[in-house]
């Protein structure tokens, strides 16, 4: 089993702190890579710095189809064929009482292939 998560690493760029434009959503593609079904899909989570990034709920989360965290049952994945990929929706988000600057995260997502991880960045204006 073998798995991917593009793009990685990802830098959404410069944000304005409490504020969530257009450049500060990205999709996030895993990919069975191997040539056996790839099992145990989790959802992804968010592991350095979720305040700053995230993996939105609700209707925002229809996006994200990894994992069971979307909230219809019919768009969730948690197993890929050979050569199949699903998706997840991330954000960078940084608060409003943030300190201005560069910020980083860390995007991941769990299978029976291993933790998929991808790299994030962006600046807090």
């Amino acid at each position: 089993m073998s798995a991917s998560l593009t793009p990685a690493p990802f830098n959404f760029g410069n944000v304005t702190r409490g504020t969530t434009p257009t450049n500060a959503f990205h999709i996030f593609i895993l990919t069975n890579t191997g040539n056996v079904p790839l099992t145990g899909i989790t959802s992804p989570t968010i592991s350095l710095n979720p305040t700053d990034f995230g993996v939105p709920t609700g209707f925002a989360g229809l996006l994200t189809t990894c994992g069971t965290g979307n909230p219809f049952v019919f768009l969730r994945v948690t197993t890929l064929a050979p050569g199949a990929s699903c998706t997840i929706f991330a954000q960078f988000h940084p608060p409003t009482g943030d300190t201005i600057g560069l910020k980083s995260g860390t995007l991941q997502i769990t299978d029976l292939a291993g933790t998929q991880t991808s790299a994030l960045t962006g600046t807090a204006q």
